[in-house]
């Protein structure tokens, strides 16, 4: 079943966009890292962004996925395309999206002064504004790297956009003909 993946970096509003967006069209939404917690909690340290163990985190996020898309008809799950692993922003392969059947990937963005007042709220405390910045960068580069390799649409949006977004899936959930410019 078709995956949509809504990507940001950390502190962007997925996981509150989603759950928005899963109200208005039924279509559940899943945190990559939930599901990933869900599977093995220790991979999903508190109080960082630093992944440990990459490779690891992505294949159990392969098998979670995996097992709710054998649930539903269709599915939206919040993660990220770049990871934070040893003080590195780290790239993760176009062969997970693949395996995770992606049909479409919706990054989101915003501000970085934004971020860092979100994540400063949520987490008592956030990366540098410059931090935010680079990593929401190599985020959209690597989104678009993505999309491109796997030959799926990609749009990027503002955080505010829970109404493009829910046309977007209730359009792949009716099966309509939709078209985005890739890129």
């Amino acid at each position: 079943m078709p995956v949509i993946f809504v990507a940001g970096v950390h502190g962007v509003g997925k996981s509150t966009l989603c759950a928005a967006v899963s109200l208005v069209t039924s279509v559940p939404s899943f945190t990559a890292s939930e599901l990933i917690r869900a599977k093995q909690s220790t991979l999903i340290q508190t109080g960082t962004k630093d992944v440990i163990d990459v490779a690891n985190n992505q294949s159990i996020l392969i098998d979670a996925v995996q097992e709710k898309t054998s649930d539903f008809e269709h599915i939206v799950v919040d993660g990220h395309v770049t990871l934070f692993s040893n003080n590195t922003i780290v790239n993760i392969s176009s062969s997970v999206f693949y395996s995770i059947n992606v049909k479409l990937i919706i990054l989101i963005l915003e501000s970085p002064n934004t971020i860092y007042s979100r994540l400063e709220k949520r987490d008592g405390n956030a990366y540098p504004v410059d931090l935010l910045r680079t990593h929401q960068t190599f985020e959209l580069k690597h989104a678009r790297e993505i999309a491109s390799n796997l030959c799926i649409p990609f749009i990027a949006v503002h955080s505010d956009a829970s109404e493009v977004i829910a046309n977007l899936i209730v359009n792949l959930k009716n099966n309509e003909t939709w078209r985005i410019k890739n890129g």
